[in-house]
């Protein structure tokens, strides 16, 4: 059976987190996800993070690009711009995450791609939006978390503010973008005509914390985290005597239940702790009150005691906790693909089970990220260009077929750029 989304093509000229993993979603339901890198070390993230796997393979660069076909060219050369052109007549999306403004200088923008391909459908995600006063500033996840104000939200109310631990804005905006251009594609059957869609990190991240923004624009309230806690409702984790757990404590309904299980009915009659709005404004109270109880059992035995009343109760995991348990496994959240330089790679699995017509992890071919540059000879004799062409294309190193060429030269090349031209902010 088909995957959702053969027979359309896609164009990623994106570098990080942000696009990268959008075009691995699109990939993962069938579309032919084409990743545009520079040719002499590709996209940046393949030497980023923490475990590099071998020479321009990152533990990063592995984990979102999975099911595309990697083309090394020189976008800024007459040459490269007409492949891409010629791309581009032939593509259903074209995505990227450069600064508002980069991609008309390099000739590129909305309005020449829609001259050559009218149903093309382009994404542009920017960090603060398209125009503005932040809009030409460079993102970065953990600097959209500090804006957004999702920072503020965590930590210890007496203590600095706490990021989120996991990149949750990039991965916000690229199913954002993933949404916005199945929609355009949904219009285009319709209407025959493509459109440019602009998403950017600060407005996904405020569109995901829709309820406490709402109520600061109703009530004025500026909240602060406290030990984990929802900013504006009195629950969150407590240490068990094994391990941390989290109790869903939403609304009044369940606080006698709650009293019962933990033993404390005295609570259930103190005016501190009445309602949800009381809990909340005497929170440190009922964490000095409640801390030495539920250090008493083990999280498996508090688990165990809410449930028999139906109050959800859930341990704080880690991902070794969740490796083990048997629900990953049934949702198929960590898959197995065999990739030409790594070798076995497990990776996660897809959030989204179509059951009709489900995608796969790497696409039809279940293709593992790329090496750099490993698809280009095939996407160009695609396009119909000759072996001869090709090899000249090679020769003025326009195009790389051929992988990471001396890498410690290039990123030292790359430096020494960066050092003579700085990037504005």
């Amino acid at each position: 059976m088909a995957l959702p989304l053969e027979g359309i093509s896609v164009l990623d000229l994106s570098q990080g987190e942000f696009g990268p993993y959008c075009a691995m979603m699109l990939a993962d339901m069938g579309a032919d996800v084409i990743k545009v890198e520079k040719p002499d070390i590709g996209e940046g993230w393949r030497y980023g993070g923490i475990n590099a796997v071998s020479p321009g393979l990152s533990n990063m660069f592995l984990a979102i690009n999975r099911g595309k076909r990697s083309l090394a060219i020189d976008v800024r050369t007459d040459e490269g711009r007409d492949v891409l052109y010629r791309l581009v007549r032939e593509s259903d999306v074209v995505l990227h995450n450069m600064r508002p403004g980069v991609m008309e200088r390099l000739g590129y923008g909305y309005e020449k791609l829609k001259e050559l391909n009218p149903r093309i459908i382009m994404c542009s995600e920017s960090a603060y939006g398209e125009t503005g006063p932040h809009a030409q500033r460079a993102g970065q996840d953990l600097l959209t978390q500090a804006f957004s104000g999702i920072i503020a939200l965590q930590g210890h109310e007496d203590g600095p503010p706490q990021a989120v631990g996991t990149p949750i804005a990039d991965g916000v905006g690229a199913i954002t973008a993933a949404w916005g251009i199945m929609v355009a594609l949904f219009v285009r059957e319709r209407t025959g005509v493509g459109q440019e869609i602009t998403t950017n990190l600060f407005d996904a991240l405020l569109a995901l914390s829709p309820m406490d923004f709402c109520d600061y624009l109703m009530s004025g309230k500026r909240y602060k985290g406290g030990r984990g806690w929802y900013p504006q409702m009195p629950y969150g984790p407590w240490q068990a005597k094994d391990r941390a757990i989290v109790v869903n404590l939403q609304g009044d309904v369940a606080w006698p239940a709650f009293c019962r299980i933990t033993g404390t009915e005295a609570l259930q009659d103190d005016p501190r702790f009445a309602t949800n709005l009381d809990r909340l404004a005497h929170r440190r109270e009922l964490e000095a009150l409640l801390d030495p109880v539920f250090a008493s059992k083990t999280a498996a035995e508090w688990q165990a005691a809410f449930e028999a009343e139906s109050l959800r109760c859930d341990p704080v995991n880690d991902y070794a906790d969740i490796e083990a348990d048997p629900q990953t496994a049934i949702n198929q959240m960590i898959v197995e693909q065999e990739h030409p330089a790594y070798g076995k790679l497990r990776t996660v699995g897809m959030a989204i089970k179509l059951k009709a017509t489900p995608g796969q992890p790497g696409g039809p071919r279940s293709l593992a990220a790329p090496t750099l540059g490993e698809h280009t000879r095939e996407i160009l004799e695609d396009l119909g260009y000759d072996d001869g062409e090709i090899a000249d294309f090679e020769r003025r190193q326009v195009i790389n077929t051929r992988g990471p060429v001396n890498i410690e030269a290039a990123m030292a090349a790359l430096r020494d750029q960066r050092a003579a031209a700085p990037r504005k902010l």
